[in-house]
């Protein structure tokens, strides 16, 4: 790699495991000295159709899960308060399910 000052080759002085699934290298200019960080993001290879039909399927089951959610608010006779607390979920967001799947 170049320096970013000046151009001129570099050399690694300390490679670590960052957070996130980085690596964190610390560089110093070969001529002048000059000192810097670089972060790898992403060490691993992955294969761009498999993660892409991942997202689409877990987009699908959300969208199902999310239906099926909204009907059974919609179906329970009990009061918002109740439902909220049996699902997770803010009383409010009950209510507005309630008052747009009439």
């Amino acid at each position: 790699m170049k320096c970013k000052v000046c151009g001129s080759p570099t050399r690694v002085l300390e490679t670590r495991g960052g957070d996130f699934n980085t690596t964190v290298r610390r560089r110093e200019c070969v001529k002048y000295g000059h000192r810097f960080a670089t972060y790898e993001v992403g060490s691993a290879p992955y294969n761009n159709l498999k993660s892409r039909a991942a997202l689409y399927a877990q987009a699908e089951n959300r969208r199902i899960e999310r239906w099926q959610r909204n009907q059974r608010i919609v179906d329970d006779p009990r009061p918002s308060s109740e439902v909220a607390a049996d699902l997770g979920l803010p009383a409010s967001t009950v209510r507005h399910i309630r008052r747009t799947h009439l």
